[in-house]
């Protein structure tokens, strides 16, 4: 590109079309797992002695959501890489240009720490809450334990947390809000939750 025009790649866009089309996958994985997870509530209070149902289509609305947002996120962060990267090529050979930001734009999709595998883990893990957390409000458990894994990955935050009591379900969403301790170091890594326990 000339430099006249170099401020063209900063207005790179992804359409809404594009965006939609990215999200009916992340939809359809994200829903199909909200129905595992609160099924898997179900069974929970059944191993307890509970007998709950699981709400059709449990947390459809907030998997929607968070997955549409997941691929506005993901297309965002094409669009900027293919503009940093043509902006870091100006002046070399169109072609050239063409096969960077391609090579780039591949590995961003392949990584599985980078931003598709990012974004889709934290979509995947949102899922697991809304599904769970739908059976949840219409049946609530007496009480709740926090849950987090202990091995080396656990940060000191979630080690303090670990096996906290709640005597309601909007108490324990104070610290769990959507996936994982809401102060773990680890931000959408967090691998916690909320464990119900139904007396009967």
């Amino acid at each position: 590109a000339m430099a006249g025009d170099l401020a063209l790649f900063a207005e790179l866009r992804v359409s809404a079309g594009v965006v939609a089309a990215l999200a009916v996958p992340l939809r359809g994985a994200g829903t199909e797992l909200a129905a595992e997870a609160a099924a898997g509530v179900v069974e929970e209070a059944a191993s307890q002695g509970a007998s709950i149902l699981a709400p059709e289509q449990p947390g459809f609305e907030r998997v929607v959501q968070h997955a549409d947002a997941v691929a506005r996120v993901i297309a965002t962060g094409y669009a900027s890489g293919a503009s940093r990267i043509a902006l870091q090529l100006a002046g070399v050979d169109p072609q050239e240009v063409r096969d960077e930001v391609e090579r780039h734009l591949t590995e961003l999709g392949q990584s599985v720490n980078g931003l598709v595998g990012g974004e889709i883990s934290g979509l995947l893990s949102a899922a697991q809450h809304a599904g769970r957390l739908a059976v949840l409000e219409q049946h609530p458990a007496d009480s709740y334990t926090a849950v987090e894994v202990n091995d080396l990955r656990k940060c000191s935050r979630c080690a303090e947390v670990s096996n906290r009591r709640y005597d309601t379900l909007p108490e324990a969403l104070v610290d769990y809000p959507a996936a994982g301790f809401r102060h773990c170091e680890g931000y959408g890594r967090c691998r916690g939750h909320i464990r119900p326990h139904w007396v009967i």
